[in-house]
């Protein structure tokens, strides 16, 4: 009956697409999300080689792990800056999810796997402002898609950071995360293979420090991953 009346109401009063507010097209393999056919025609991603980076745009010599990969299948185009701000700062959660969705989903069609998966932690007086860690939201699905299990604990943020988007200069970025994580105590990761997760990479300081700290944790390897970013280095050995 539930769902008799659920028809009923998306048929009187369609949905809004979640990224254009226009009414949209349900799609049923978006659960409870409704995005137009015009909005999704636009999340194309990159071909598989070009999917695969070095972490940093602008590594450095004293870099300890030199080694890290940055899974990133979308460039950053039209439809992420539209949508990309309105996830953080509506908020609007189901973005998140959606994104969730189309990476997880390309990550399964590029057999990538782990043991674990862990999302970028936010500040807590951001995650009070927003009401949800976008990282999270986009992991969870990732998990649901690849069947792993998804540790939102394990990374700490041990202190407030400016935001990313603030930073003009890279070399202000990587000052402004450098040591700002670390691991929970409670857990082991000995052995464990980690996808860490955010939502947009550019400079990739970030992922660089929170992989770093998992490194140290204990992790065998992380493999960092970031829906979209505008980036032209290309690694030549994928993950």
């Amino acid at each position: 009956m539930r769902r008799i009346l659920e028809q009923s109401i998306n048929y009187l009063l369609p949905p809004n697409c979640i990224c254009c507010n226009k009414v949209g097209l349900k799609l049923a393999a978006f659960s409870q999300l409704t995005i137009c056919s015009e909005c999704l025609s636009m999340f194309i991603p990159e071909v598989p080689d070009r999917r695969w980076f070095t972490l940093l745009s602008e590594p450095f010599s004293k870099d300890e792990h030199p080694e890290l990969t940055l899974y990133m299948p979308f460039a950053y185009g039209e439809i992420f800056a539209r949508v990309i701000p309105k996830m953080k700062f509506k908020p609007e959660i189901r973005i998140a999810q959606f994104l969730g969705i189309l990476l997880g989903s390309i990550m399964c069609e590029d057999k990538i796997s782990a043991s674990l998966i862990v999302p970028v932690p936010l500040s807590k007086s951001r995650q009070k402002e927003r009401g949800f860690n976008q990282a999270y939201e986009i992991a969870k699905q990732v998990g649901i898609r690849m069947q792993v299990p998804v540790s939102p604990d394990i990374l700490v943020r041990l202190r407030d950071t400016y935001r990313q988007s603030e930073m003009k200069k890279n070399a202000l970025r990587f000052s402004n995360v450098e040591n700002a994580f670390e691991v929970n105590k409670e857990w082991d990761l000995e052995g464990n293979t980690v996808i860490l997760i955010d939502d947009v990479a550019t400079t990739g300081s970030t992922l660089h420090e929170a992989a770093v700290a998992l490194l140290a944790g204990g992790c065998e390897k992380v493999l960092c991953c970031a829906v979209a970013g505008n980036r032209n280095v290309k690694n030549d050995e994928p993950y």
